[in-house]
Formats: structure tokens, C-alpha cells, sequence
């Protein structure tokens, strides 16, 4: 497992036993540039939020997107970019491996309370776009509220970042085109961006391409 991965672990006293291999395929899905901020294996439940309808002029039309479907899986984990769950194993109403990520600047809430499932637990309730994540966790009150710390201040930098990003983007679209001498260097300046994760891989390749259109 990696490091951050361990160091959440004991951090939060999680109990992995049976669980790594889960929770090994669900680090596959991160990225480089993202910190594992909390991780446990649990059940997770995730909801399409219902069908909508959208006036446009004169026309009622439904988000097909939306659709109600439900899914449960098994390893739940937040980074500081996204949030995600996976299960090897089918079941009724998900298939193997299955697996769910959703960037926090599309997150609009979290919750973290205490309630009953036969046995004292917690549960950690996320609205975001287009689903509802709800994800059981302790019932001690103190891990609860280190959880929605983390929760709320991971999802606070990321929206920051976000706009930053945006920002950034924006200002590299609406450069001014460099002297022919200067494209290398500039490629490079934006190779730099999409390695940072600034700039996506095809926003990367359409700005190098007008670059080298123009040697």
C-alpha cells in the first residue's frame, strides 16, 4: 500500500483485515498528485439523484443522465482531488468491479452524524452533481468530526485550486503567440502545466500543435 495510505490507517485506527487487495485496486485509480486523506474499507452506498426535467423555451426535456440507480460497494477513500469507492465482488445491484470517483469541486455538501444500524455507527452523507454517497463509519464522536475536518478543508483547497487552475488555463488560451525562436521553450512551459495537472493532456497537445503550426 502507499505511504499516505498507511499513515491514514493508523491515523484513524481503521481495520483493514481481509480488505488490502481491495484497497490496493483502489489506489490504482489515483493519480500522482493526490494525497490519501481518508480510506476504509465499508459499505458505501451511491444514488443517482432522481430524474429532472429542464424547460428549454417551450419544451420539457428530461435529463436522461439522471437516472435513479443505486450501488453498494466496498472501499470508500478520499484524496485531496476526488473521491472514490470500489468492490471486486458482484451483487445484486453492482457488478465487479465496479468502481466510482468524483472530483471535490463537484462535491455541494458533506455530513457527518452519528446513527443507528442494529449496532452504534456512524455515517457520512455527501451530496455532489449528480449522486448521493453515503458511507458508514464509527460512531465515536471525535473520529466523526476529525472526519468532516478533513472533509471540509479538502474540499475548501480544491475548489480554490480549481479556480486558480481555471485562471491559469485561461491565460495560456489567451497568450499572445511567441516569436518562432521561442515555441520550444514554450511547449516545455506547458508540458510543465499538464505534468502538474494543470492543463489536461488535450488541451496540452491542441496549444503545442498551433505552437508548431507556426515553425
Amino acid at each position: 500500500m502507499r505511504k499516505d495510505t498507511e499513515q491514514v490507517i493508523k491515523d484513524f485506527n481503521i481495520k483493514t483485515f481481509g480488505s488490502k487487495k481491495n484497497i490496493q485496486n483502489l489506489e490504482a485509480l489515483f493519480s500522482p498528485h493526490e494525497e490519501v486523506l481518508y480510506i476504509s474499507p465499508t459499505i458505501v452506498t451511491i444514488t443517482h439523484k432522481p430524474r429532472r426535467e429542464v424547460k428549454s423555451g417551450s419544451l420539457v426535456v428530461t435529463d436522461t443522465a439522471l437516472v435513479s440507480e443505486k450501488f453498494t460497494v466496498g472501499v470508500f477513500a478520499l484524496t485531496s482531488k476526488s473521491i472514490f469507492a470500489f468492490t471486486a465482488l458482484a451483487t445484486d445491484i453492482s457488478p465487479a468491479n465496479f468502481s466510482y470517483n468524483c472530483p471535490l469541486y463537484e462535491v455541494f455538501t458533506v455530513e457527518c452524524s452519528s446513527r443507528m444500524l442494529g449496532l452504534a455507527s456512524g455515517i457520512i452523507k455527501i451530496s455532489t452533481s449528480r449522486f448521493n454517497v453515503e458511507v458508514v463509519a464509527t460512531y465515536k464522536k471525535e473520529v466523526l468530526t476529525k472526519i468532516q475536518t478533513v472533509f471540509d478543508e479538502a474540499i475548501q483547497i480544491s475548489k480554490k485550486n480549481e479556480r486558480a487552475q481555471a485562471k491559469q488555463v485561461k491565460q495560456v488560451n489567451q497568450a499572445p503567440l511567441p516569436p518562432v525562436d521561442d515555441i520550444p521553450a514554450q511547449i516545455k512551459k506547458l508540458a510543465d502545466l499538464r505534468d502538474s495537472g494543470i492543463l489536461s493532456e488535450d488541451e496540452f497537445q491542441a496549444k503545442k500543435t498551433e505552437l508548431l503550426s507556426r515553425i
